[in-house]
């Protein structure tokens, strides 16, 4: 069981409550969570991540998880009752208007069977944009038996249409995305299909629910055409046929690995990655929907040493 099932509610897509701004630098959501080798396993079934390396625990030295999974363990701690007290949400409209804004994941060593995590937040920054009240907090995922970093993310929750309820404010730097919404030169296309069943799939197996992703009736509430792809479905997907593309068969093929949600991908249609080519290290992407938007942009993989 999740850490915040009991706080699900979400029941007012529609009204819109100003963002709390005394909520800057609030530490919120600690917590401790064991990966089981199940839970390693449902996860890479959730992004179709099928590779011996994610799926057959008879490997020397065992398997690893896909290095999406830590958004999985992010998201836990944005339904806390410390993280809806400091942006002034309860359980009754904490999904209201709610859509992920960007996320940007740092990669210290891969995710294993057995490890236990400890995993805290802090809210680094809140601003104003045409789109709505942005909220960053840094994700510091944690060894919990020897203390070693295993991820740092940065996860920024956009809260449409929504304004905060006083000025912009910044604790500490944020890292930037690539400069320009796709890559400049375009070294290739990749396919990504996305099947109607998959926001499905993943909520369950990732253990991240809202209702925008699964349930047609609150997607339309809340300004949408249909229920949505998870963000980070489409982050963890790219990156794994980025991985596959560029260092296939390594537990950490990426250092850092980020991109802006600015937009969505509707579950039954197919979506295509567009890639770049390594600059420094360096390969700019961006997802395109079927009608030609851009689902990721500013994206970029950095390649781990």
């Amino acid at each position: 069981m999740s850490v915040a099932t009991a706080y699900y509610g979400g029941h007012a897509p529609d009204v819109v409550i100003p963002i709390r701004t005394a909520g800057l630098g609030a530490r919120f959501g600690r917590y401790r969570t064991e990966m089981s080798l199940r839970r390693v396993m449902a996860y890479a079934a959730g992004i179709g991540a099928d590779d011996d390396l994610y799926l057959d625990d008879t490997l020397p030295g065992g398997l690893v998880a896909p290095l999406g999974i830590t958004c999985a363990t992010d998201w836990q701690l944005f339904i806390t009752p410390d993280w809806l007290q400091a942006v002034g949400r309860n359980r009754d409209n904490l999904f209201n208007h709610l859509v992920h804004g960007s996320q940007v994941t740092e990669f210290h060593r891969p995710v294993r069977p057995g490890d236990l995590l400890q995993i805290e937040g802090h809210i680094v920054e809140m601003r104003n944009t045409g789109a709505g009240a942005v909220v960053t907090a840094r994700i510091d995922t944690q060894d919990a038996k020897t203390g070693d970093p295993v991820a740092t993310g940065w996860f920024a929750s956009l809260y449409r249409e929504t304004p905060l309820d006083g000025q912009d404010g910044r604790v500490e730097p944020v890292p930037a995305l690539h400069d320009a919404p796709a890559p400049e030169a375009l070294a290739g296309t990749i396919a990504l299909p996305v099947p109607r069943t998959q926001a499905h799939h993943y909520t369950e197996c990732a253990d991240i629910w809202n209702p925008i992703h699964t349930e047609r009736g609150f997607a339309r509430a809340s300004g949408l055409p249909d229920i949505i792809l998870h963000g980070t479905c489409t982050w963890a997907m790219t990156l794994q046929r980025l991985a596959a593309l560029h260092r296939p068969g390594s537990t950490r093929p990426f250092r850092r690995f980020g991109a802006r949600f600015s937009g969505y991908l509707v579950p039954g249609q197919e979506a295509r990655i567009l890639h770049g080519r390594p600059k420094e290290g360096r390969i700019p992407f961006a997802v395109q929907a079927a009608d030609g938007r851009l689902a990721l942009s500013h994206g970029f993989a950095e390649l781990a040493p």
